[in-house]
């Protein structure tokens, strides 16, 4: 997540973006190769955005809605991915599950730059297998609540030169047990 941008692409695979009650058709599309030979089309969106906090709401918005929507927590590729994670476990442990999926996406999903701030969907991140902070969060949070946890997103000033603006973001799961927020950044060493 960029601090100062004016505006966000999205990709997703399907032609629509559901964010903030509209229904956006795509303004470009390329075609996703996948390692087994696999193909998709995938759209990019460009969403305009103001700066400072009203554009972190905006791209937070648009990120919970990824995660709930046909490219997110629904999707059956996500479910599978979720489900092979936890497979073996225990389904009363839930601290397990969380770590787990947790440390699949550390393992298994590459942290990425990119080119201007782009949102992928959840979908898009684990076909892909990379992404940056927003797209590791959204595909955490798609990954903990196809298994039925709740998730949310939290953001942060990261950059020491700019400490007023947000920068990162990362998940957040609610612990069943405790009840409490417990965060899930796939980018640092150490975080659940």
């Amino acid at each position: 997540m960029a601090a100062g941008r004016r505006g966000v692409n999205v990709s997703g695979r399907n032609g629509f973006a559901r964010g903030a009650g509209q229904i956006m058709r795509a303004a470009a599309t390329a075609l996703l190769q996948f390692p087994d030979g696999s193909a998709a089309p995938s759209q990019v969106r460009r969403y305009p955005l103001q700066g400072g906090d009203a554009g972190v709401a905006r791209t937070v918005q648009l990120m919970r809605g990824f995660v709930h929507g046909s490219e997110g927590a629904t999707h059956p590729l996500i479910r599978q991915t979720a489900v092979n994670i936890v497979r073996g476990l225990d389904s009363r442990n839930k601290g397990g599950q969380i770590a787990a999926v947790l440390a699949w996406v550390k393992e298994n999903i590459d942290f990425r730059g990119e080119y201007k701030e782009t949102l992928q969907t959840p979908l898009v991140t684990l076909q892909l297998c990379a992404g940056d902070c927003d797209d590791h969060s959204q595909l955490i949070a798609a990954l903990l609540k196809t298994l039925g946890f709740n998730a949310r997103f939290c953001t942060v000033a990261a950059d020491s030169e700019d400490p007023q603006q947000f920068t990162h973001i990362y998940a957040e799961v609610q612990d069943p047990a405790t009840q409490q927020w417990v965060a899930l950044d796939s980018t640092v060493a150490q975080s659940y």
